[in-house]
């Protein structure tokens, strides 16, 4: 960050013209920061006047485009900036433009790392791109003596490169509306020798074609571009990695693969990176995907466009940031083409995509699934159907998981074109896609008890096949496990009255997926007491509900404060055992741990207490839950169902201010722009309660909300089954609203509230 101003500055070189010298070299003060004009006219000419008692007259020079340079990089500089340059600095001369030129134009700060006579060094140099006609030279007149002809000729070839490869090239001004200079002397030496600074210069000039801000100032890169986009070896390359070893704001330095950078080992502690690049897109890649989080990854980036199979065994390795990157430029579409044309190579790809879905990195996914075009699709729908079917079955699944309805409608309809092709060669595959068609149904509000007459087929080919596997002593079946898990959640949504049914597929699912086995399904299994608790939650077994909840929780016995202290044995309890109740409460918050717990449990344990209203340690608990969750609240799934339950506490227990904050909270993230239509219908219900807090939101501030949340929530209802929200548009929405306060269950059954 640029701290120090022109203040700073004066104190500099006062004591030492050398540091001075170095900072403005540096661009590390902002001048005017903190300063009026009156003031930074002051130190301007007392920074003058010690220059010249030093009779240095290149370092008034110096100063002077210092100065410039500066205001030129800064868009947020006070309006006075430009007034005062215009009156005490030549711009033409040290621009080879004027005032009027730079209107509307853009400018970057470039490091360059280049070898000379006295070893490596970096310079600062500064890019612009101008909106109006300018000289044909990209260079001022007073910086072209300072750069040796194949320097010249060199940084001419990257600007023609870069226009030449625009995306949109018919509306690229010529090469004269570029111009870069290098912050240094003015003093007719030639300063700058080779070509090695022109791939630098090239992805400076990209960026501000693009109109993108500065790579980040992590990076630096010495190589040279030629005419097709190979970058060509570098001299001096090891004094170069040296000075970049040691130089403390550099973390990552791009250099030519026919370096042979491989001989030069990093730094033992992995702080700095040095990565080969073979052509400017590899470069223009990395420089534009860096980031230190990732930054040990940034080697998978300068290989993985070459070679199909690294690119699929690597998928998973990439930042989802990264692939949407890729994908958006349209980077990896011939990469793709090679794999859908190779059986092997496409059937990995899919599996790696699945296993991304399946771990619920579902930022990531969304990017993989965007690297498959439409023509790529019916390539793989008429030649591979297997590997077809698994990529429609997870692309409906992970639209699935992001509310997507009409993503996740079509998803299924084009599975549904290809089931009875896959099913002789893979059941289980087709029960996969079934079993994400009835999450569909769920997310569409389609509560049904029937199940349709394929799922029943697959269900009793998997049962049967489960039997004699299980008597053959392998007691795990994944597949039918997880479809066991769905089918309990489908009698849940359906209500108290199939808690039979429920607790029966749940017991199913737990066995199936090898429950206390550990391994691979632990999730699974572990998942299976989270849907159990809701669905005891929604018949009301409070006692049941506890022991799941335990159970979902791994919560150990010993200290279980659920195991100890049963829930039907809360009612009528005494003064004397409310106290000793307070302080078992604070011993099961410590043992629960809060803190760890993920947003799905977190949201499971607010709705439990939401609901157990004689719970003895509900408020400590509730308590405790408000001061935490504060600054943990997400704007997506299921934040809106922790904020709603808490805020249901809120009102039970008198606390009507923060009701009404954490009510507003979840109807906010109901309808937040990341919501599908199947949270944007939830905001009903915290609407549903706002209504019952006049003492902290008036009648005229209610209906303001109520109107703004109305059209979003009638929208999204219309997205989903008619039948389900038919009361919508048979009463008034105030009239809705009541029905949802007075049977909330009714609406939203299971886990939707």
């Amino acid at each position: 960050m640029k701290t120090g101003n022109l203040s700073n500055l004066l104190f500099n070189v006062r004591n030492s013209t050398s540091h001075f010298e170095s900072c403005i070299l540096e661009l590390s003060h902002c001048p005017w920061r903190n300063l009026n004009a009156e003031t930074f006219e002051d130190k301007y000419n007392e920074i003058r006047n010690c220059i010249k008692e030093s009779e240095n007259s290149d370092l008034l020079q110096l100063f002077d485009l210092y100065l410039i340079t500066a205001s030129l990089l800064d868009p947020k500089k006070p309006p006075w900036v430009h007034h005062f340059i215009c009156k005490n600095l030549k711009i033409d001369q040290y621009l080879g433009i004027n005032f009027q030129q730079l209107e509307k134009s853009t400018w970057q700060e470039v490091p360059i790392l280049l070898a000379g006579g006295n070893g490596a060094h970096i310079k600062k140099f500064i890019v612009g791109r101008l909106s109006r006609e300018a000289a044909p030279d990209p260079a001022p007149p007073w910086a072209i003596s300072l750069f040796d002809e194949s320097f010249l000729e060199s940084a001419r070839t990257a600007l023609e490169f870069i226009i030449d490869h625009a995306s949109h090239r018919a509306d690229m001004p010529t090469a004269g509306h570029f111009i870069f200079y290098p912050l240094t002397h003015a003093n007719n030496k030639v300063q700058f020798k080779g070509r090695s600074g022109s791939l630098a210069l090239a992805l400076g000039f990209k960026r501000l074609l693009e109109e993108m801000p500065p790579i980040s100032d992590k990076v630096i890169c010495t190589g040279v571009i030629q005419t097709d986009g190979n970058i060509k070896k570098v001299g001096g390359i090891e004094t170069k990695s040296e000075i970049f070893q040691n130089t403390h704001p550099f973390r990552c330095l791009l250099c030519p693969v026919s370096n042979s950078i491989n001989e030069f080992t990093n730094n033992p502690d992995e702080k700095k990176i040095t990565l080969p690049v073979k052509t400017f897109d590899q470069a223009w890649m990395v420089a534009h995907l860096y980031t230190e989080t990732h930054q040990n990854k940034l080697f998978l980036l300068t290989k993985i466009l070459d070679d199909p199979k690294f690119f699929t065994d690597n998928l998973k390795s990439l930042p989802g940031e990264w692939i949407a990157w890729i994908s958006q430029e349209k980077k990896a579409e011939d990469i793709l083409q090679n794999i859908i044309e190779d059986p092997d190579l496409l059937n990995e790809f899919t599996k790696k995509f699945q296993s991304v879905v399946e771990n619920y990195h579902l930022d990531q996914a969304a990017a993989i699934s965007s690297l498959m075009t439409e023509s790529m699709l019916d390539h793989i729908h008429l030649q591979a159907p297997r590997p077809a079917l698994r990529w429609y079955t997870f692309n409906l699944s992970l639209a699935n998981h992001q509310g997507d309805v009409e993503q996740s409608t079509a998803w299924e309809k084009r599975s549904m074109t290809l089931v009875d092709r896959v099913k002789k060669l893979d059941n289980k595959l087709e029960a996969t896609c079934f079993n994400h068609c009835l999450v569909a149904y769920h997310n569409r509000f389609e509560f049904t008890p029937d199940l349709p007459r394929p799922l029943k087929k697959i269900l009793e080919a998997l049962q049967s096949e489960y039997r004699i596997q299980s008597n053959n002593g392998c007691i795990l079946h994944s597949e039918l496990g997880k479809l066991y898990g769905t089918l309990m959640q489908h009698y849940a949504f359906c209500g108290p009255q199939y808690i039979r049914k429920t607790e029966e597929y749940s017991q199913k699912a737990l066995a199936a997926l090898g429950e206390n086995l550990g391994g691979e399904n632990r999730g699974d299994w572990l998942r299976q007491y989270s849907y159990l608790t809701y669905a005891r939650l929604d018949a009301k077994d409070f006692t049941g509900a506890a022991e799941s909840l335990e159970k979902y929780l791994e919560m150990d016995e010993s200290n279980a404060f659920f195991l100890k202290h049963r829930v039907e044995t809360i009612h009528g309890i005494s003064p004397v055992d409310k106290l000793k109740s307070k302080r078992k409460a604070i011993s099961f918050i410590e043992t629960l741990s809060i803190e760890t717990l993920s947003c799905w449990e977190l949201a499971l344990v607010c709705r439990f207490f939401a609901q157990v209203k004689d719970h003895p340690h509900r408020q400590a608990i509730y308590e405790h839950m408000c001061l935490f969750i504060n600054d943990q609240i997400k704007t997506d799934h299921p934040w809106q169902l922790c904020t709603f339950n808490l805020g249901q506490i809120a009102l039970d227990i008198g606390d009507e201010k923060n009701a009404c904050r954490l009510l507003e909270k979840s109807r906010k993230i109901c309808l937040s722009s990341k919501s599908g239509p199947t949270i944007r219908v939830m905001a009903l219900l915290p609407l549903s309660l706002l209504a019952n807090l006049p003492e902290q939101i008036d009648i005229k501030s209610f209906y303001k909300i109520m109107d703004q949340s109305k059209n979003k929530i009638l929208a999204a209802a219309r997205q989903l089954d008619g039948s389900h929200f038919a009361f919508l548009q048979e009463m008034s929405f105030e009239k809705a609203l009541v029905k949802v306060r007075e049977n909330p269950g009714k609406v939203f059954p299971f886990s939707y509230r």
